[in-house]
């Protein structure tokens, strides 16, 4: 399959099509100027790994980045490249971008057309459709390579590791209810209940406790990303039996809770901790062996030093209380 990259001159002509005027061009305009943008950060991302290596003498890799930031400097483009996992990791972080500016593109687009065609426009609009149907099939082919290029970019960026993408693989997960224990669980579409932990106690281990999670130890580094929604409180992240996160604390909704794993402080984080309840949320959990942090809908909540070395254990969610909890989805990558 051909790899999508996002090339500014293919945007510039494309407009051309249309009057780079009115709404249509404002929006292919800002686009552009993503697009730009995220080429921009490529080339800079090249910079940083030519002076790492440097820095770290690997004589081997810094040839092949060089080679690549040459490329780069004549072409002007992005391409996919064999130079090393440095380079990997920038190529990753610069489709990840992609990614995410035709993810707030497309469905612009999708509205103008509407708006168009509400408007009598109905030529204008041909275009716009054309355009989106242009930019949805590379969406889909970026969509396609995401875990690849999550797992590139999450297994690299965690401070404190060399892995690279085959260091990294899926966990499998087990949901454990009243009644029954699924193994290999495979989330349906529409999302899974989680059925409340009855036991005060099962927040730290102890008592009756009905996660979803993996079905093996997990060390650092991991990435796990969920997305979760309540009715109510207590969406509660864990590891190793231990509740780590819990987002809508049923004594004070707003605070963030944070139970360190490792030394088994408890700290709260005033305003960061609410999820507005009866909708999906996003969540990002990443680990190293020398810190921690999450994000919610892209936007980092916590961050935190500690040394997580020694600790392994399972990973994953859990609720507790007279709540409502569905994860709609949660994976757990992690090292071999």
């Amino acid at each position: 399959m051909r790899t999508a990259v996002l090339v500014l001159a293919a945007v510039l002509a494309a407009s051309a099509a249309f009057a780079q005027t009115g709404p249509f061009g404002d929006l292919k305009a800002a686009y552009a100027k993503r697009c730009k943008g995220n080429v921009e950060a490529y080339g800079k991302a090249l910079s940083s790994v030519l002076a790492a290596l440097k820095a770290a003498g690997d004589l081997d890799g810094y040839l092949a980045a060089e080679s690549e930031r040459r490329r780069f400097e004549a072409a002007g483009t992005v391409a996919p490249t064999n130079s090393g996992p440095a380079v990997a990791k920038a190529l990753a972080e610069y489709e990840a971008a992609s990614l995410a500016t035709l993810k707030a593109y497309v469905p612009a687009l999708e509205e103008l057309t509407r708006r168009l065609v509400r408007e009598g426009r109905v030529e204008e609009a041909k275009a716009v459709r054309d355009e989106r149907d242009r930019a949805s099939f590379e969406m889909a082919e970026l969509e396609v390579k995401a875990p690849k290029v999550e797992a590139v970019a999450n297994a690299l960026a965690l401070k404190g590791t060399n892995g690279v993408a085959s260091d990294f693989r899926a966990r499998k997960l087990t949901l454990v209810t009243p009644n029954k224990t699924f193994k290999k669980m495979a989330i349906p579409k529409d999302g899974v209940v989680l059925s409340p932990s009855p036991d005060v106690n099962s927040d730290i281990g102890n008592g009756k406790f009905y996660p979803l999670e993996t079905e093996e130890d997990i060390k650092p580094p991991f990435v796990a990303k969920a997305t979760a929604m309540t009715d109510s409180t207590n969406i509660r992240f864990h590891w190793n039996k231990r509740q780590v996160f819990i987002f809508n604390w049923e004594m004070s909704q707003t605070e963030l809770r944070f139970h360190d794993p490792a030394s088994g402080r408890v700290q709260g984080v005033a305003g960061k901790g609410f999820v507005a309840p009866n909708k999906w949320h996003d969540f990002v959990w990443e680990v190293s062996p020398d810190g921690m942090k999450i994000s919610v809908d892209g936007e980092q909540v916590f961050e935190e030093k500690g040394d997580y070395k020694g600790v392994t254990g399972k990973v994953g969610m859990f609720t507790w209380g007279n709540t409502k909890v569905m994860v709609k989805s949660l994976s757990v990558s992690s090292g071999k």
